[in-house]
């Protein structure tokens, strides 16, 4: 269940349709490149801190998803940290402008 929506916008409503039938569980997520949008977006799972018992809470449906819909300026202020920070630093890495890079990248073959 990505954290990415508004109440006008919501990509997860497919997803939903489509967890339903396969019959698969649906996990909120934060997808956190700031810690601050850990905040609204994510699932409590009653497991031990094992692999296989969190995998098999999340199966037996013993989790709960805190999620909710963006605001208009948070909807905002993400898209201008992705266009404005995240791509930018991405196009540096690759065109080896950034000297000291957060994780190796990738450079654009010429």
């Amino acid at each position: 269940f990505c954290h990415f929506y508004t109440r006008w916008w919501n990509p997860n409503r497919k997803a939903e349709v489509v967890a339903q039938k396969l019959g698969k569980p649906m996990i909120a997520c934060s997808d956190t490149h700031r810690l601050q949008w850990m905040n609204f977006h994510y699932s409590l799972v009653d497991a031990e801190p094992t692999r296989e018992s969190v995998f098999a809470a999340i199966r037996a449906g013993k989790f709960q998803n805190r999620t909710r819909p963006l605001t208009m300026l948070e909807f905002i202020a993400k898209v201008a940290w992705h266009v404005g920070v995240n791509d930018r630093r991405k196009f540096e890495c690759r065109m080896g402008w950034m000297k000291r890079p957060l994780k190796p990248c990738k450079p654009i073959p010429v």
